[in-house]
């Protein structure tokens, strides 16, 4: 297997490893070597392996972050070199398109099938007008990037013996974009387990008892609606705190824009460390915020792993209107599913707000919903539902061999 992150902790290359490893196949894992990672651990049954990218930098979070440090997806290249000369593999398993073209190239060289498994559908369709105040010079490295990024998927995407894809609406995107097998759905979803709610978020931000907490957890950016969520705050009044997890890469964009919104108090980053158990912080909010852009593919027509984590934690969702998030949030009746203005990229803060206040203010309401929350997790969302798929899908390619 081989991904373009360092293998954190709870991802999902490493949940999927220990899955194979666990149904018989012998799973070693490469990726990045970041700072202060090791580059050779095991993990479980699993071999992690890291490598340096020589002189590419470590992937960056953003928009600029893929445009530097020359060809994007030719950066992982180390990465891929490493996992079949340590080892060479009777198969690899690629995680997204920042690694795929390198994967490809290696798996048709060993003669071996290749898997490409990515959580975003594609594409970042949204990238065109992610930074329109960047100029001309931007707009065209933006272009290009993406004319690449749709090279390399139409090369993969043919060449792969099996996809995966993180929820049905993008395995159906992919179906019908490249009129080939659908991909496997295997969700991204956290392991089955009981989630103490108790106060852990609180004492952290050290909030008074009248405060009202609201999460958000995802990547902070504007596809997964951390702006809308900011702007909300500003109407909801000064007791209710937005609580952002994991984004202190970029706090003080966020810090930046929540005070020219006027709520700098109100929003407080978290830090989250490996110690930290995230669905105890999660659990602990009153109400999860997921303003999800409509106008990017993944957030569009994917299933974040952060949607299913609040789920699992039984904390009431305030979602976008968008088909797949949208739609299970409402099956479920876990929350509040806000409206998406047609041509919209964004979902507007008054809508978030609105969805907010009707959750915050109706304990009853809250509290149903975090019964259907958990109820939904139990009976459908769990990572050992999910697994089984993704061994099927080894099983049927391990036949063909």
């Amino acid at each position: 297997m081989v991904s373009a992150d360092d293998l954190p902790p709870g991802g999902r290359a490493r949940r999927m490893a220990r899955v194979l490893a666990a149904a018989g196949h012998m799973v070693t894992v490469h990726g990045v070597l970041a700072e202060g990672a090791e580059p050779e651990e095991d993990d479980g049954p699993v071999v992690l392996v890291r490598a340096a990218l020589g002189r590419f930098e470590p992937p960056k979070a953003g928009l600029r972050g893929l445009l530097s440090g020359g060809d994007h997806f030719q950066r992982c290249e180390p990465v891929v070199r490493l996992a079949i000369t340590r080892d060479p593999p009777e198969c690899l398993h690629a995680f997204g398109l920042d690694v795929a073209g390198p994967a490809l190239t290696a798996a048709t060289g060993l003669g071996v099938p290749l898997v490409f498994d990515d959580v975003a559908g594609g594409p970042d369709d949204g990238w065109e007008s992610a930074e329109p105040t960047g100029g001309a010079r931007l707009r065209e490295s933006v272009r290009r990037l993406r004319a690449s990024a749709v090279a390399v998927e139409k090369k993969v995407r043919r060449g792969a013996a099996g996809q995966v894809a993180s929820s049905d609406a993008l395995a159906d995107d992919v179906r019908a974009r490249f009129r080939c097998e659908c991909p496997v759905v295997v969700r991204d979803c956290p392991p089955l387990r009981r989630v103490d709610a108790g106060d852990a978020l609180r004492a952290r931000l050290g909030t008074r008892p009248s405060d009202r907490i609201v999460v958000f957890h995802g990547p902070p950016d504007a596809a997964h609606g951390v702006e809308s969520a900011i702007r909300a705050i500003r109407v909801l009044g000064d007791h209710v705190i937005l609580a952002i997890l994991g984004a202190a890469w970029c706090q003080d964009r966020l810090l930046r824009l929540a005070a020219d919104e006027g709520v700098l108090a109100q929003v407080r980053v978290v830090s989250v460390t490996k110690r930290d158990d995230v669905l105890r912080l999660i659990a602990s909010a009153e109400v999860a915020v997921l303003p999800l852009s409509p106008a990017v593919r993944a957030t569009r027509l994917g299933l974040p792993a952060a949607l299913s984590e609040c789920l699992m934690a039984g904390t009431p969702l305030v979602v976008s209107d968008v088909p797949e998030a949208g739609g299970l949030v409402r099956r479920l009746a876990a929350g509040i599913v806000v409206p998406v203005a047609a041509g919209a990229r964004d979902v507007h803060p008054n809508d978030v707000a609105g969805g907010l206040r009707t959750l915050l203010a109706d304990p009853d309401l809250r509290e149903a919903c975090r019964a259907a929350a958990l109820r939904g997790a139990a009976d459908e969302l769990h990572w050992e539902k999910e697994a089984g798929r993704l061994v099927d899908l080894y099983d049927r390619i391990s036949s063909a061999l």
